[in-house]
């Protein structure tokens, strides 16, 4: 037995973080860890019968088999990037249109959205400039709010860029708290190293 394709995995301590990408809503399993194999890249598996009929029930989890998510540990951030001199100005539009899709569409949609655009795979460089500027100028900018929409501002400002990122989402246990930010590979994007790591991957997508 095994987790549904859109239910997304974190191991932390003890403890599982199940993440429904049809919903945006998180579950912890407390104590569960022992009882799932979720080794990153191996098979997840869903080890105790009792918790697997229960998930199951649930509609998380179905007999087959699927591998466990893999994720680039993140490393360094834009704290040694030059800000560009270009202005954030040029990319009003796309910024209006992002913010206009972000409260029409649903969780999922959001998610679908991020996913379907065709972007060129380019070195982080061209990512790293265009998310200084977009940083720096973003306290002066309108949109301030929770990381989602920050995020998803970015990440369409980016893709009008025919850049290639990931959207990463995080979270931590007692007290529990999500969170999602960009990454380049190895190099976050729209936050700091230091706060990325406070909190472990449970999804990826890749933008």
């Amino acid at each position: 037995m095994t987790f549904l394709d859109h239910i997304h995995v974190a191991v932390i301590g003890l403890d599982i973080v199940l993440l429904n990408e049809r919903d945006g809503e998180y579950l912890c399993l407390e104590g569960a860890a022992e009882q799932i194999s979720a080794a990153p890249g191996g098979e997840l598996t869903i080890e105790d019968e009792h918790l697997a009929s229960q998930l199951h029930e649930m509609g998380l989890a179905a007999p087959g088999s699927r591998l466990a998510s893999l994720f680039i540990p993140p490393t360094r951030d834009l704290a040694n990037c030059i800000t560009p001199t270009m202005m954030i100005a040029r990319w009003a539009p796309q910024l209006a249109a992002a913010g206009l899709a972000f409260h029409a569409l649903s969780f999922p949609r959001l998610i679908s959205t991020a996913r379907n655009q065709r972007c060129d795979d380019l070195s982080p460089d061209g990512a790293a400039q265009l998310s200084s500027c977009f940083m720096h100028v973003r306290p002066w900018l309108a949109f301030q709010g929770l990381c989602l929409k920050r995020c998803f501002l970015q990440l369409r400002l980016l893709q009008a860029s025919h850049i290639k990122v990931d959207w990463v989402f995080g979270v931590r246990t007692w007290p529990f708290s999500a969170h999602c930010w960009l990454q380049k590979e190895d190099l976050v994007l729209s936050d700091t190293l230091d706060r990325v790591l406070l909190y472990e991957p449970i999804m990826r997508v890749r933008a």
